[in-house]
């Protein structure tokens, strides 16, 4: 019995040093060459109620409650949403650079806030590349390290059904 509690002790250990050493600070970013004008892109994602059209959370969440802000678009524009599946947050608009980039602050309740972005490259006359981002640090906590380290791609994957879901709507126009 006492070599087991020895083992089990080892083990917490091993598990608590490596948390030290995964990363605080995360990046998770996806792209998506899409066949539209950047105006037509842009606007998809600086008009928060053209959100609810692409976005992958809205989606895999039908019973999502969102409430507006009084501004909608651009620098300032924000909502809230509530669900069981999606729990409570914010998203605010903080810096809207037009047909070059977008930066929103996302605050998930009882959680670290993050920052998610798009940027707009010109590949070719007619394509534009759509790079979304989520951006953020969960300082010391460890097991908010370890999530990040587990679900970063499954995150990731959503962003990019989002990014698929826009590139169709863009597409289609």
């Amino acid at each position: 019995m006492k070599s087991f509690a020895i083992i089990v002790g080892v083990i917490v250990a091993l598990i608590v040093l490596v948390g030290f050493f995964l990363p605080a600070r995360f990046t998770l970013e996806r792209r998506q060459v899409i066949q539209a004008p950047k105006k037509f892109i842009f606007a998809q994602i600086n008009d928060l109620k053209k959100h609810e059209a692409w976005s992958p959370w809205k989606l895999s969440d039908m019973d999502m409650q969102i409430k507006y802000g009084e501004k909608t678009v651009g620098e300032g524009a924000s909502y809230s949403w509530n669900s069981r599946q999606s729990g409570e947050g914010m998203m605010t608009i903080l810096e809207s650079k037009p047909d070059v980039l977008i930066r929103a602050s996302l605050q998930f309740k009882g959680k670290q806030r993050g920052i998610s972005y798009w940027k707009f490259n010109q590949k070719t006359e007619s394509q534009v590349e759509v790079i979304q981002g989520f951006e953020g640090d969960v300082g010391h906590n460890i097991i908010a390290r370890y999530l990040v380290f587990i679900l970063g791609d499954q995150f990731a994957e959503t962003q990019e059904i989002g990014l698929i879901r826009l590139k169709k709507i863009c597409e289609s126009r």
